[in-house]
């Protein structure tokens, strides 16, 4: 559930570059021609045990289009119903039908930084109840809608799951700038990080994917600011900071 920018922050701290990094962002970016978060992210329908799958084209990333998506084979598991969050993606099933390539190797990336990012969100939020529209955090019940918006509302309005995910971003940016020098603010990505989607991608799923690369404007005031604080965020500072040690030890010998 980590959001692209998150997941290129973890990328690069992991020994990714950037090019690697945009890639590694395609099992979500090409939601827009596969549908249901489920085929590109491996989900498991717990009532089954089945598991969701599609094999991704072997081509480049920038060669794709809709229709190859569309053609491309795919099984849907279900899920028991509808929530504001889906079920445990399972890394492991992308390798049963996907061949070992480079580019595959990004899309499995992605699928265990997820996999991290939604374990280190189920530690604090109490999602057994999903499918009931529940959300327990913080000894407070939330709504699907509380929890994470729907629509496009979901990248550009406060909810729960949007106050973790700014608290991790400016605690990786951090890291990122003490590292590399690097001030990930959103003048950083509309010149280093958007160019490398066009290059990457077709200027079709580039455009459709970075007017969802958003960040508020508290994460981009600390940032430019080198302030970093993420002090005040929903988790204590030395949890985020424990999480990012995980999530960015994962680099591309995984």
């Amino acid at each position: 559930m980590a959001t692209s920018k998150v997941h290129i922050l973890m990328s690069l701290l992991s020994g990714y570059s950037i090019e690697e990094a945009v890639l590694l962002t395609t099992p979500d970016s090409m939601r827009c021609w596969s549908g249901p978060r489920q085929f590109s992210h491996f989900t498991i329908n717990p009532s089954t045990q089945n598991v969701s799958w599609m094999r991704f084209p072997e081509t480049p990333v920038n060669d794709w289009n809709k229709e190859l998506i569309d053609a491309a084979e795919k099984f849907d598991a279900g899920k028991p119903g509808v929530a504001a969050v889906d079920e445990a993606t399972i890394p492991a099933e992308f390798w049963k039908h996907n061949s070992k390539t480079p580019q595959n190797e990004l899309f499995y990336a992605h699928l265990v930084q997820d996999v991290l990012y939604d374990d280190y969100l189920r530690t604090y939020i109490d999602v057994s109840r999903m499918y009931e529209d529940i959300y327990l955090f913080d000894g407070k019940v939330f709504s699907g809608e509380e929890f994470r918006k729907s629509g496009d509302s979901r990248w550009n309005r406060e909810s729960l799951v949007s106050s973790f995910d700014t608290q991790v971003f400016i605690g990786l940016a951090k890291l990122l700038y003490e590292s590399k020098k690097i001030i990930a603010n959103r003048a950083w990505f509309e010149k280093e990080v958007f160019p490398a989607f066009y290059e990457s991608y077709s200027n079709e799923l580039a455009e459709k994917t970075i007017r969802f690369i958003t960040m508020s404007d508290f994460a981009d005031e600390t940032i430019s600011k080198l302030k970093f604080d993420y002090q005040h965020g929903p988790v204590n500072p030395c949890e985020v900071e424990n999480f990012m040690m995980t999530a960015t030890a994962i680099g591309p010998s995984i």
